[in-house]
């Protein structure tokens, strides 16, 4: 086995592990063309944004720099690839995760290890329904998917389903799509999580004890990305979140009911806020007053992104957020579908004061 297989062999073995992609790293660089010693900045970049907190100062740097060689050098990799893996969705620890959206359940199931071994982690699209599950479930092959997401109708014994399922071992992304755990089973599921690499949750709820599991859970040690979607608890209920350990990047608390602007300020006390670097309170019925207090929040100085689709905040709400003296990293501000945000005199200006305004 030559060098690099055998350090891919390590990688492919544990993909999370970030020991073994630094030796790689270092291999990268020893070889010694230009295409190597991108790879290997790329992958010492991710690894090091992986440990940082959203408000660290050397963030961003890292984040630019890390696009910057996957712009540059791509196409170039993709290329490269092994027939099968060369449409790539995206980079994980600065290797290539391939994409496997053509296929349904029936064909992926059949794919082997020799397609499988052309990458150590691939993405899968979200049209798994619950009728597919044992079928994936069986596959030997799952422990190589990064992404894992469900719709219902789920059967009964899901969540137990998922628990006892080794092969999800890798699974970085966990998708419950329009699925409503009860405390019960995300705590089952997140138990089977627990010294896993999850970085990505996505649920809904009616449950405000669901909210307290997760917040207690050593499942969330390493989560990045939290979504909580058409939830059905009060306002109120959000503040149960205040335990958790998890160090959020991106927070969505979206298409809450009941809503309204009490959403803002049970959000702004958690105290994960202030490293957010997106935010989305879309369609959870906020008004002026709601953009009122996400102006007036020095919570919020560290935010990129900030989602507002489909709320009813009019032009005072928006005017409000343009006079923030805390908002001034937000570059990316959802408006779409909000009364205020509708002329083309509006959206100039915020499009002069958050250049990527939608």
């Amino acid at each position: 086995m030559s060098d690099e297989r055998a350090l891919q062999a390590a990688i492919w073995e544990h993909p999370h592990d970030p020991t073994a992609r630094l030796v790689y790293a270092d291999w990268l660089d020893d070889r010694g063309t230009e295409s190597d010693a991108a790879r290997a900045e790329l992958i010492r970049a991710h690894i090091e944004l992986d440990r940082l907190d959203g408000d660290d100062p050397r963030f961003d740097e890292l984040e630019r720099r890390a696009d910057e060689l996957e712009e540059r050098w791509g196409k170039a990799w993709s290329k490269a690839q092994p027939p099968g893996a060369k449409k790539v969705h995206c980079y994980t620890g600065g290797l290539p995760v391939p994409y496997l959206g053509n296929f349904k359940v029936d064909g992926l199931v059949k794919l082997g290890a020799a397609r499988m071994r052309a990458a150590p982690l691939w993405r899968y699209h979200y049209g798994v329904y619950g009728r597919h599950l044992d079928q994936l479930l069986a596959w030997p092959h799952l422990h190589r998917l990064e992404l894992f997401a469900l719709r219902p109708p789920l059967p009964d014994g899901w969540a137990e389903r998922l628990a006892a399922c080794a092969n999800l071992r890798n699974v970085s992304v966990l998708e419950l799509i329009d699925c409503w755990p009860t405390a019960g089973e995300l705590k089952t599921v997140l138990d089977a999580f627990t010294g896993r690499h999850l970085q990505r949750l996505r649920f809904n709820t009616e449950d405000a004890d669901a909210l307290a599991v997760l917040a207690r859970h050593p499942a969330v040690a390493n989560l990045r990305d939290l979504v909580i979607e058409e939830s059905r608890v009060p306002p109120d209920a959000v503040r149960l979140l205040a335990k958790t350990k998890a160090r959020l990047l991106s927070f969505a608390f979206e298409h809450n009911r009941p809503g309204g602007d009490d959403v803002v300020s049970e959000v702004l006390r958690l105290p994960f806020v202030p490293k957010l670097r997106s935010l989305d309170l879309s369609q959870d019925r906020l008004t002026n007053a709601g953009a009122a207090d996400l102006a007036a929040a020095l919570q919020l100085a560290n935010l990129r992104t900030l989602w507002l689709n489909e709320n009813q905040i009019g032009v005072a709400g928006f005017r409000a957020l343009l006079a923030s003296p805390h908002l001034a990293r937000l570059a990316r501000l959802g408006t779409y579908s909000n009364p205020g945000a509708t002329g083309e005199s509006m959206k100039a200006e915020l499009r002069n004061r958050f250049p990527d305004t939608f």
